[in-house]
C-alpha cells in the first residue's frame, strides 16, 4: 500500500492534540477484548507465531496489545492507519456486511461532510477513469475485489473484513459528462463512524488509482 498520498490529511473534524488520545483510548477499549473476540466478530485471525493480526486493503497489520503498537511490514505502521485499525476492532459489534447500500449522506454527518469527501474521493475517481472506466475491473481483480451491477462499471472491495466500499463508474456519453460515486455496505455505518469511513475510502480509492 502506497503511502505518499493517501488518507492522513483527509481529516473531516479536528483531532485535538493529534492522534495520541484517540490511539490511547482505542487501546484501553481494546485491552478488554480477547483474541477469540476478535477473531469471531472481526475477521481477525492468528500468524503462525501466534500473533494477532487484521487484513486492511490486502496488507497485513499485526497487533501487539501488549506492547500498544500496530505494525506494517515489520515496522511502526502510521498513526493514521493504526487508528483507523483500531478502531475497527474496538467496536464491539458483530455486524457482518449486508450486501445492502448506502451513500455517503446516509451516514451520519454526511451531508455535512460531502464536499470534503467528494474532493478527496469522487473527483479523483471521475479524473483518474475518464475513458478507461472498464480498466476498474481488471484492478479490482488483482486487488481482491469483485464486480457490482452498478454504473456502467462498478466493483466491490474488502477494505477491512466487514467494511465493504464499491467503487462505480459511468462513462460520458453525448449528453453527460463522466461521473463516479461510492457506495458504502449498510454494515459499515455500525462499525465505524463517519470520520474513519470517509479515511477508509480515501484509502481505498488511492490505492485503485494508483493502479492504473
Amino acid at each position: 500500500m502506497d503511502i505518499s498520498d493517501d488518507g492522513a490529511n483527509f481529516v473531516l473534524a479536528p483531532r485535538p492534540q493529534g492522534y495520541g488520545p484517540a490511539l490511547d483510548k482505542a487501546w484501553a477499549a481494546l485491552e478488554e477484548q480477547t483474541d477469540e473476540g476478535l477473531i469471531n466478530r472481526k475477521g481477525a485471525y492468528l500468524a503462525a507465531d501466534g500473533g494477532l493480526c487484521v487484513k486492511m486493503l490486502g496488507d497485513e497489520f499485526r497487533i501487539d496489545k501488549a506492547g500498544r503498537s500496530v505494525l506494517w511490514s515489520g515496522n511502526e505502521a502510521p498513526a493514521f492507519f493504526a487508528v483507523l485499525v483500531l478502531h475497527y476492532l474496538m467496536d464491539l459489534s458483530s455486524a457482518r456486511p449486508t450486501g445492502e447500500w448506502i451513500s455517503f449522506r446516509e451516514l451520519e454527518g454526511g451531508d455535512f461532510y460531502f464536499p470534503a469527501f467528494a474532493a478527496r474521493t469522487i473527483q479523483r475517481m471521475k479524473t483518474t477513469f475518464a475513458g478507461r472506466e472498464k480498466k476498474l475491473l481488471d484492478i479490482a481483480a488483482k486487488l481482491g475485489g469483485e464486480p457490482v451491477e452498478f454504473g456502467d462499471t462498478g466493483a466491490r472491495f474488502r477494505v477491512l473484513p466487514n467494511v465493504v466500499i464499491a467503487l462505480v463508474l459511468h462513462e460520458a456519453c453525448e449528453d453527460f459528462p463522466n461521473e463516479a460515486n461510492l457506495l458504502f455496505d449498510s454494515a459499515c455505518k455500525i462499525i465505524l463512524p463517519t470520520e474513519d469511513l470517509a479515511v477508509a475510502a480515501s484509502l481505498l480509492v488511492s490505492k485503485v488509482c494508483k493502479c492504473l
